[in-house]
């Protein structure tokens, strides 16, 4: 699925390597590199407690998280692109609750 992340790519930093998007201020919020990881969502999905910022703006190391996060986005909703996409970016457990509130109309 290199569509799917070519598409992330260019709709999450317009391919511009360094892109820091600081979110809200919180903790955690700032989304980093080519494909805009959070830094806690890749020291997670890399099993890289220690992983830095700096070191998720290296192009290799912010295409592997986000390829790895992608990859579990689409188990996580079983194959389904928009939905995947759509956890890729705002978060898994926003996804599945909107779901749910929508399940319920």
């Amino acid at each position: 699925r290199a569509e799917l992340l070519f598409d992330c790519a260019q709709r999450e930093s317009q391919w511009d390597t360094t892109a820091i998007n600081r979110d809200d201020g919180a903790p955690g919020s700032d989304s980093y590199g080519l494909l805009q990881v959070k830094l806690t969502t890749a020291r997670w999905i890399l099993s890289k407690p220690q992983l830095t910022a700096e070191e998720l703006l290296r192009v290799g190391m912010n295409i592997e998280a986000g390829t790895r996060y992608l990859k579990y986005c689409l188990e996580e909703f079983g194959g389904d692109e928009v939905l995947a996409v759509a956890a890729y970016r705002s978060g898994p457990t926003a996804v599945k609750e909107a779901l749910k509130e929508l399940a319920t109309r």
